[in-house]
């Protein structure tokens, strides 16, 4: 996995040190900003499989000019709040964890101008077929095409659940899927805030 361009961060942290006075990762609470400028992710296998599993060879390697996160850091996990990005005409939103051994558990949502699924024409049949939506067919389609993909798993071998949603191209966000995200993302902080501070305790 690489990833390059010019990041600015903000972060207050706190943790033990172990016998060797090195921080204890394991034992890190911290939460903080992070903002991209000129990111550009390339080599990672979460987006090679993206890029086959859509037919869109260019999902290899993105170009982030800037956006920005909220992220958390507890117990070896980091916490990614939702945050909003384009790659060419393709608008992402993404959130979720990974820990400090790369198992990784995210939503992404993303649009798809229907012009560029030629070729990933099998991916949306099947998808339609498994879960009809009003509307659109095969043979129908709007010009763009949101689908929500769930990545799991460790990121080396990752799992990937597709679902297509319907229609794209708001100017922002599905509020329901950024809503579950950030509650999502809230729930499993706090909760693994709690029992580290209990162990702290203990």
């Amino acid at each position: 996995e690489q990833i390059s361009g010019k990041f600015s961060t903000e972060f207050d942290m706190k943790g033990s040190l172990g016998d060797d006075l090195s921080p204890d990762l394991t034992t890190l609470l911290g939460e903080g900003t992070v903002e991209l400028s000129g990111a550009k992710l390339s080599g990672n296998k979460v987006l090679n499989n993206l890029a086959e599993r859509f037919k869109l060879p260019q999902l290899k390697s993105i170009d982030i000019p800037k956006s920005w996160t909220i992220i958390k850091l507890v117990n070896g996990k980091i916490f990614v709040e939702p945050f909003d990005f384009k790659f060419q005409d393709i608008a992402m939103n993404i959130a979720g964890s990974h820990s400090l051994l790369n198992i990784m558990d995210y939503g992404l949502l993303m649009d798809v101008p229907s012009n560029k699924l030629g070729p990933a024409k099998g991916l949306v049949d099947g998808l339609l077929a498994q879960s009809p939506l009003p509307g659109i067919t095969p043979a129908s389609l709007p010009d763009v095409l949101r689908f929500r993909i769930g990545l799991t798993g460790d990121m080396s071998n990752p799992k990937m659940d597709i679902k297509l949603l319907g229609k794209g191209g708001s100017t922002s966000p599905v509020k329901d899927f950024v809503g579950d995200q950030v509650d999502k993302v809230k729930e499993e902080f706090d909760k693994q805030k709690d029992a580290a501070l209990k162990q702290a305790e203990d």
